[in-house]
């Protein structure tokens, strides 16, 4: 009543809702309870850890987030609190496996064992790349990059529809575009079936590039890869829904392109 009563008269509020004009005016007049400042102080705890969470944190994360502040509330009173405020935290993000190791194709042996500050120590001489996937209302979309481990910078990416080889080729085409490479330089990846096609081996091949995997199924082999999906997707992937895959792909290339 209170909230529209700039629309409505008191009058015909209070005959709406079967409550009588001095009830009503007694209420307001009524001085704030000890609970409800305790309400409207938590409601405001309850918004900071849900934002500091990028809106993905629930009534027990954020229940327990309190607690090791010094800020006591029950699980239920903090998820009645979220209801009325209208916060609802977001749905785990979609899964999709990119990685297709169960193949009879040739692997090449893993020469980097973790040792990307020995093998990285100038640039252009180890490159580590890895695939990973988004999702748009349109479906899933696909992020292929090619790290240069001494700089950490991308040296070359695609963004596509598919998981197809090509798109590993075409983000690799980019990077030797763009980099003055000399023989010996090795380019590090998981035993994905696209980095143990014929088609990306040939293309190694022709500019003399060595080739090197991790051990199956061993995300740390290739942790600098694994570390830029981290840091794209927590900055942007996952920051918002994408409506469309162009608008993902767009957002994407500018934010690899600025770094």
């Amino acid at each position: 009543m209170d909230a529209e009563k700039t629309k409505y008269p008191i009058r015909k509020l209070c005959k709406i809702f079967s409550v009588s004009e001095s009830g009503f005016h007694a209420w307001k007049s009524r001085p704030e309870s000890s609970r409800s400042k305790e309400n409207r102080v938590l409601s405001l705890h309850v918004k900071a850890e849900f934002e500091a969470s990028r809106k993905t944190y629930g009534s027990p994360r954020i229940k327990l987030e309190l607690e090791s502040k010094g800020v006591p509330a029950g699980k239920h009173r903090i998820a009645r609190i979220m209801r009325e405020s209208g916060i609802r935290a977001r749905k785990p993000k979609k899964f999709r496996v990119t990685t297709q190791s169960s193949h009879k194709l040739e692997r090449a042996p893993n020469l980097v064992e973790r040792r990307f500050a020995e093998f990285g120590s100038a640039a252009n001489r180890l490159w580590v790349t890895d695939l990973t996937y988004v999702w748009t209302q349109q479906g899933w979309l696909y992020l292929c990059v090619f790290l240069d481990v001494y700089s950490r910078k991308v040296v070359g990416f695609s963004v596509e529809d598919s998981m197809e080889t090509r798109m590993v080729n075409e983000g690799l085409k980019m990077a030797l575009n763009r980099r003055q490479i000399k023989d010996g330089l090795i380019i590090h990846s998981d035993q994905g079936i696209q980095y143990a096609s014929r088609e990306f081996r040939d293309l190694l091949g022709v500019f003399k590039v060595v080739q090197s995997m991790s051990r199956k199924g061993d995300c740390w082999d290739n942790s600098i890869a694994e570390s830029f999906f981290a840091t794209i997707k927590r900055e942007l992937i996952d920051r918002q829904s994408w409506i469309s895959k162009e608008q993902a792909k767009t957002a994407i290339t500018e934010w690899i392109e600025c770094l």
